[in-house]
């Protein structure tokens, strides 16, 4: 029983460290690297539902001692973790849409600079 607490204690370890990689690269904007973050901490929630599902044996109101206690932090882990995918949903779509606006300006101040017929350098304006 105290291997399985603690894989437990380190699966919920990782499970929070994954959770401020994501939190990081949404502050870096970094959509792919939050995506893979948020995909890695589900992965090791689910992993220990299952220890805590079936290695822990007890039925959840019977549990005492550390047993009770992985199982009031796994409860937790998935309401934070839901919040934590909110909060991701709406800093993704925020992002794109700051692309978004960033890829028109780009393009008014391009059109804008092209008037008169002379070249630009394109680099400055992508930048």
């Amino acid at each position: 029983m105290n291997e399985r607490l603690f894989q437990a204690l380190a699966i919920i370890r990782a499970i929070e460290e994954h959770s401020l990689r994501m939190r990081e690269a949404l502050a870096a904007s970094d959509l792919a690297a939050a995506s893979a973050a948020l995909a890695e901490r589900q992965r090791l929630v689910s992993s220990l539902v299952d220890i805590d599902t079936r290695a822990l044996g007890t039925a959840p109101d019977q549990r005492r001692g550390p047993e009770d206690e992985i199982s009031k932090k796994i409860k937790e882990l998935i309401a934070s973790g839901e919040a934590l995918i909110s909060s991701f949903l709406k800093a993704r779509d925020d992002i794109r849409e700051k692309r978004r606006q960033n890829a028109v300006a780009r393009e008014a101040l391009r059109s804008y600079l092209c008037q008169d017929g002379n070249s630009i350098n394109t680099r400055v304006v992508d930048g």
